[in-house]
């Protein structure tokens, strides 16, 4: 009996466009698909997602992850297997029908910024990949059936939360909040009803999503620019610290900017945000503002006088609405704008935290 022949086929590194998508399409392939072996870029976002399908718009593939990975699609959840383990063709894997594939397979990638990257995708197949020069298509015939293929494959969860960029960063401000707020229960030694929890949450994601993400920085697009605030948020839910963060800035905006002023951005934005997450936190938690505050700051001679006299202000305790209108007084005095309610100025790095008697 002659012995099963193997092909591969390597679609190389695929990079995303200005949307934060990219499409890839493979040379025709025909035989039944062993495996797919997924290498991810450095430093991918967690939450990319990629889906595989074949020219029918069977789904091989589909998942949201950075993990580099080997799937074994067959007649189960692909997402599954991984969980599983199942990184060889064992028992289990051979146990089910392999989808068989008479044409191109098509490629879907989303990430959060253009620094995201598939490193390489390799197809085994038993049968035969046409190894020839036309992988990359673009004709109308090849365009006509990715969009076929996508409005098959998309489920309405993606429509209603990962179409759009801007969905897929509210989302982020999302997941940042409850971190926040679970974080302020944990110190607080306190259990919040989950119902409790989501009152008014998809407000304050909006309010958020759509203040933080509003300009560009100077010498930079808004498109990079909230790119880059976007990289922020996945470090702050990561839960790394400052300095990275601010090294991170520094490498991505690369000579568009100094460093000095990479640091201000990194420092301020942060700020913003953490501050922003707390305040929607503490009122969830002290809905009736019972609770009193205090300005808090390194104090050190980098201290800015703006914060030095909130601290000074806020030292005896105050509510929460009293510290805002503070906040944005001192601000002002200070030269300042007062615009944004919790940073009183630009590269701050204080906060407020409940005054413990």
């Amino acid at each position: 009996m002659a012995e099963n022949q193997y092909d591969k086929l390597s679609i190389g590194k695929i990079e995303l466009e200005d949307n934060m998508k990219a499409t890839s399409i493979t040379t025709p392939i025909y035989g039944k698909i062993e495996k797919i072996i997924v290498k991810y870029g450095e430093g991918a976002d967690p939450e990319m997602k990629l889906k595989i399908t074949t020219s029918d718009g069977e789904v091989l593939v589909n998942a949201q992850t950075n993990r580099s990975n080997i799937y074994y699609p067959r007649n189960w959840n692909t997402a599954a297997q991984s969980y599983m383990g199942i990184n060889e063709a064992g028992q289990e894997a051979s146990t089910s029908e392999r989808y068989l594939s008479y044409g191109r397979i098509y490629v879907f990638v989303e990430g959060a910024s253009k620094e995201d990257s598939i490193k390489d995708i390799q197809i085994i197949i038993e049968g035969k990949v046409e190894h020839n020069d036309d992988q990359y298509l673009t004709d109308e015939k090849v365009e006509k059936k990715v969009n076929e293929i996508m409005k098959a494959t998309m489920s309405s969860t993606d429509n209603a939360t990962s179409n759009t960029s801007f969905n897929r960063r509210e989302n982020k401000v999302r997941k940042y909040i409850e971190l926040t707020l679970s974080d302020i229960l944990k110190e607080e030694n306190m259990d919040l009803p989950i119902e409790k929890q989501t009152i008014g949450l998809d407000q304050m994601v909006k309010f958020i999503s759509t203040s933080f993400f509003a300009k560009a920085f100077e010498g930079l697009s808004k498109a990079k620019s909230n790119d880059l605030r976007e990289v922020m948020i996945n470090m702050l839910i990561k839960g790394e610290p400052l300095t990275k963060i601010i090294d991170l800035v520094n490498r991505k905006t690369g000579k568009k900017i100094d460093p000095a002023r990479a640091e201000m951005i990194a420092r301020t934005e942060t700020q913003a945000l953490q501050n922003a997450a707390r305040e929607f936190s503490y009122k969830k938690v002290d809905p009736n503002g019972e609770w009193k505050y205090s300005w808090l700051n390194p104090l050190d001679n980098r201290t800015s006088s703006i914060c030095k006299n909130i601290v000074e202000r806020t030292k005896q305790r105050v509510s929460l609405d009293e510290l805002r209108k503070i906040v944005k007084e001192e601000s002002i005095k200070g030269g300042f704008d007062g615009s944004r309610e919790w940073t009183p100025h630009i590269y701050c790095r204080s906060s407020f935290f409940k005054k413990f008697d």
